[in-house]
């Protein structure tokens, strides 16, 4: 298969995905305090489900994926994908800047969107510092 092939079948599913990303979006913001049918079944579900183990890898997860840990792994990652030294800092260089990437877009669309956060007592992980992002919804 052709790469000219290739991107056109993997066009469409992106431009479908993209718009129905758009649809959500739109209706998250036309209706901020009014979750969705399906987000309220699935926090409800997840609150009286709730195992320690499952808990304990979600805590791993959280705490690996914030501050500068992610960083310092794609560094890692990237210094240990190349053969050459300069294969190695463009590849760790590469992977800094698609997280950046990935970043500023996630700032880009939650900030506008500002969608309210689950109550705090809900919250799998307690975190040190404030979360980024929206406010929390009130608790209680």
């Amino acid at each position: 298969m052709t790469r000219a092939r290739l991107a056109r079948r993997a066009g469409w599913p992106a431009l479908s995905a993209g718009a129905l990303f758009a649809l959500l979006a739109l209706r998250v913001v036309r209706t901020p305090d009014h979750p969705l049918p399906a987000d309220a079944a699935l926090h409800r579900w997840s609150m009286e489900h709730r195992p320690a183990v499952p808990s304990a890898l979600a805590r791993i997860v959280t705490y690996t994926g914030t501050g500068f840990i992610p960083y310092v792994l794609l560094v890692l990652a990237g210094l240990y994908a190349g053969h050459t030294i300069r294969q190695r800092a463009v590849t760790a260089a590469a992977l800094l800047l698609c997280l950046g990437a990935g970043q500023t877009l996630r700032y880009a669309i939650t900030m506008p969107i500002a969608r309210p956060r689950p109550a705090t007592a809900d919250w799998p992980v307690a975190h040190r510092r404030p979360a980024h992002g929206p406010r929390p919804a009130a608790d209680g």
